[in-house]
């Protein structure tokens, strides 16, 4: 049977897999897994079991220190074996920061090799990642089939804490953080996770004029509506 399933694997989703095992081979990389099969206990969000990881320690630098935003890979989410999301932080010249899911695309000839922006991760506001969701930003069906109809919850806290839960998917859910230096992987490449400085820099210019309205707002008649 195995060898039957690898035969109708692309090329890419196998280099996934492979890469996968790759960070979990690694010592120097934290990972848990998450299976619906012995985790889920409750029904509703997020009173389920999920896993904490405290995004301290970026797994790598995603862009170098000549770009116009400073980009770190602060952890990954495998989604069974053959999809991937990572979260990244975008960090421009102010130290104003966002934290987004970026969508694995381990086909170099197709988006210029580079992941897809599927959303800014905000804190309090959870995410549920979906295969027709991840189907719909590749633009083809059939790209995500390691992934469930509702896959895992992911949410960040306003201490930067991220919580990954589960939500009953097939293959489970497993989260990488934490990584150590010396062991390069392609899974972990400059151009496969980081959107563009400028689309990046596009999110945090975004968040701070909706923080510089907000704080307006609260002055009252003072503010003239736009």
């Amino acid at each position: 049977m195995s060898g039957e399933s690898t035969t109708t694997r692309s090329p890419e989703e196998l280099n996934l897999s492979r890469e996968i095992s790759e960070l979990r081979d690694n010592p120097g990389i934290a990972y848990e897994d998450l299976f619906s099969s012995n985790k889920m206990q409750s029904s509703e969000y997020p009173d389920k079991p999920g896993i904490r990881v405290a995004l301290d320690t970026p797994l790598e630098v995603a862009v170098s220190s000549r770009s116009d935003v400073e980009q770190d890979l602060m952890a990954v989410l495998a989604l069974g074996e053959d999809v991937a999301v990572g979260i990244v932080r975008a960090r421009d010249e102010s130290g104003d920061e966002v934290k987004y899911l970026s969508l694995l695309n381990n086909n170099h000839s197709d988006n210029d090799g580079r992941a897809r922006l599927v959303v800014e991760l905000k804190p309090g506001t959870p995410v549920i990642i979906r295969r027709g969701m991840l189907e719909k930003l590749m633009g083809k069906e059939g790209v995500a089939s390691g992934v469930s109809g509702t896959h895992c919850a992911v949410e960040l806290d306003s201490s930067g804490i991220l919580t990954v839960v589960d939500e009953k998917s097939t293959n489970g859910t497993t989260v990488f953080s934490n990584a150590t230096k010396g062991h390069p992987s392609r899974f972990r490449d400059v151009g496969i996770w980081s959107q563009s400085s400028v689309e990046s820099k596009k999110l945090i210019d975004a968040n701070r004029e909706a923080l510089r309205v907000s704080r307006a707002s609260r002055i009252g008649r003072f503010v003239v509506d736009q």
